[in-house]
C-alpha cells in the first residue's frame, strides 16, 4: 500500500498531512472521524484491524453521495457551481472546496441588487424580474472568471432550469446540487446570523426550486469535510 494522505477531524482538505503507513496514521491522532485516501478508496483508521491492515473500505458517506465512480477530470477553465436553496451550505462547502483547490470562490448573493436583498430580508421571494439583473451580472462575471482562472467555485441558488441554462452559456460549468430535508435547512437558517436570507424565505424557494436534470447530488447531512473530500475524488483533483 502506498503512502497515505488524509486529514484529522475539522482539518480542511487541501491541508492534508503525509500519514506514512496505516499503523502510523492510526497512532498519530487520525481517529474515526478522519478520512484517508488510498489508491483503492477512502478509509478510516478505525477500520484497521489488529494486523495493521484495513479491514473495511469505508465507502460511506461516499456511497450515499453517489461518489463511488469518479466524475469528469477537473479540466482547465471550469466553474464548479454549488446550487440549492438558502441554508443548504453552498457558501460553507464552496469556500472549503475552493481552499482545497487553491482557486477563487464567489458567492452569487453578493451580486443581487440592493432592492432584491431588501426584499429577501423581509422574507419575500424574488420573481423572475427581480432575478434578471442578477443573472445578467453573473453571466458577465462568469465569462471573466473563466478566462482569468483555470478553476472557479461559485455558490449560486440557480433554482430554475432556465437560470442554469443561462449561466451555462457563459462558461464550462459543473453543477453540484446540495440537497437536504426542509427541516434540516430550516434549522440551519434559524441558527444563521448576519445574512439577509432567513428562514422565512425557505418556503418560497422550495416552491420555485426545479431540481437539476444533470448534476452531482450531495446529501447535506454529511460533514463539510466529507463533502469536500468526495468532490475532490469525484473531480479527480
Amino acid at each position: 500500500m502506498r503512502e497515505l494522505r488524509g486529514f484529522r477531524d475539522g482539518q480542511v482538505p487541501g491541508e492534508q498531512d503525509d500519514l506514512g503507513s496505516p499503523e502510523e496514521a492510526a497512532a498519530n491522532g487520525y481517529g474515526p472521524g478522519a478520512c484517508i485516501e488510498t489508491s483503492t478508496g477512502f478509509f478510516s483508521p478505525s477500520a484497521i484491524d489488529g494486523d495493521g491492515v484495513f479491514a473495511t473500505n469505508l465507502r460511506a458517506p461516499f456511497e450515499k453521495l453517489g461518489l463511488l465512480h469518479a466524475g469528469p477530470a477537473l479540466g482547465a477553465f471550469m466553474i464548479i457551481v454549488l446550487m440549492g436553496v438558502a441554508g443548504s451550505g453552498k457558501t460553507t462547502v464552496g469556500k472549503a472546496l475552493a481552499q482545497a483547490l487553491n482557486c477563487p470562490f464567489y458567492d452569487s448573493d453578493d451580486f443581487h441588487t440592493p432592492e432584491a436583498k431588501q426584499k429577501m430580508a423581509r422574507g419575500i421571494g424574488l420573481t423572475d424580474e427581480d432575478r434578471k439583473p442578477w443573472l445578467d451580472e453573473l453571466v458577465q462575471r462568469m465569462k471573466v472568471w473563466n478566462i482569468e482562472n483555470p478553476w472557479t467555485v461559485l455558490a449560486c441558488s440557480a433554482l430554475k432550469q432556465r437560470y442554469r441554462d443561462q449561466l451555462a452559456q457563459a462558461a464550462s460549468v459543473e453543477w453540484v446540487y446540495l440537497k437536504g430535508s426542509s427541516e434540516l435547512i430550516r434549522q440551519r437558517l434559524n441558527q444563521r446570523q448576519g445574512h439577509y436570507a432567513g428562514a422565512d424565505l425557505l418556503e418560497s424557494q422550495l416552491e420555485v426550486l426545479e431540481e437539476p436534470r444533470k448534476a452531482l447530488v450531495l446529501d447535506i447531512s454529511e460533514s463539510v469535510e466529507s463533502l469536500v473530500w468526495g468532490l475532490l475524488g469525484y473531480f479527480r483533483a
